[in-house]
């Protein structure tokens, strides 16, 4: 018997060596294509090194989650840039499906939440900021199609409740957002490293409303205003509101919105 053991426990440990390199070799691969997102990202500003590096990374990675997460940049870049020619191809060229994941208990989009955070949220936010509303009208529709995965999920019904305040219909999301404020989103599913951003968009909705109101609450809202616009990401989207802090620090996260709302694992767990 221990001759056996003796001889089973190298294999076995043998193996197992092997699955831990494996795990290491997969991460670091990985951690190479968010790095290649990230730095996207960070050229945002400059029109043509951020398409043009987008455009390479394109012809260069094969795996097709990264190559969808890199077309939604693109996406964003021209919606940012106001750059319209191919609009609408480029969006129906994107499979948002291939950013879902199959669960045991269903499907999730938490590995992948920065990228619907594009689609749901940032996007029709420039589109709104620039006038474009057919545009936004026909990327709402898109994303709309996704209603199957997407119900329950928190990102999406901020999206339906940001395009009535786009559309100024109904309550233009008011009873909603204020929901949310008061931590009422219990029955949602969203990823814990979003809840931040999701919460400082609808709290800089929220101020928009009241100060067209004229509500007193408005002094509630102001404090999270000036905290958001001290992002790339909370900058930009406030004043696609145009919602213009005069105190705001010019230097952007270096990491932007890919690291503020990158899924990693062992942080970030569907609630």
């Amino acid at each position: 018997m221990n001759n056996v053991v003796g001889r089973i426990y190298p294999i076995v440990m043998y193996v197992v060596m092997l699955f831990l390199l494996f795990r290491i070799w997969k991460t670091a691969q990985m951690n190479k294509k968010n790095r290649v997102v990230i730095d996207a990202v960070k050229l945002i500003d400059i029109k043509d090194d951020f398409f043009t590096y987008i455009d390479t990374q394109l012809e260069q990675l094969q795996e097709p989650i990264y190559i969808e997460k890199l077309k939604v940049l693109k996406f964003w870049g021209k919606a940012y840039h106001d750059e319209m020619d191919n609009f609408i191809e480029l969006m129906n060229s994107i499979d948002m499906t291939k950013l879902v994941v199959l669960k045991k208990n269903g499907v999730s989009i938490n590995e992948h939440e920065d990228s619907f955070f594009y689609m749901l949220l940032s996007i029709p936010n420039i589109l709104y900021g620039k006038g474009r509303v057919e545009e936004r009208h026909q990327l709402e529709k898109y994303m709309d199609e996704m209603k199957e995965v997407l119900d329950h999920q928190l990102s999406f019904d901020i999206a339906k409740n940001a395009k009535k305040y786009y559309d100024e219909v109904e309550d233009k999301g008011q009873v909603f957002f204020e929901k949310v404020m008061e931590g009422d989103y219990g029955e949602y599913v969203y990823n814990k490293s979003m809840i931040s951003i999701y919460k400082n968009i609808c709290n800089a909705l929220l101020h928009k409303l009241y100060l067209a109101t004229d509500n007193p609450k408005q002094e509630e809202t102001k404090e999270m205003i000036s905290s958001f616009n001290q992002s790339g990401v909370g900058n930009r989207f406030l004043k696609n509101l145009n919602l213009v802090i005069e105190e705001n620090n010019e230097e952007e996260n270096s990491e932007e919105v890919v690291e503020e709302t990158q899924v990693e694992k062992e942080e970030a767990k569907e609630e």
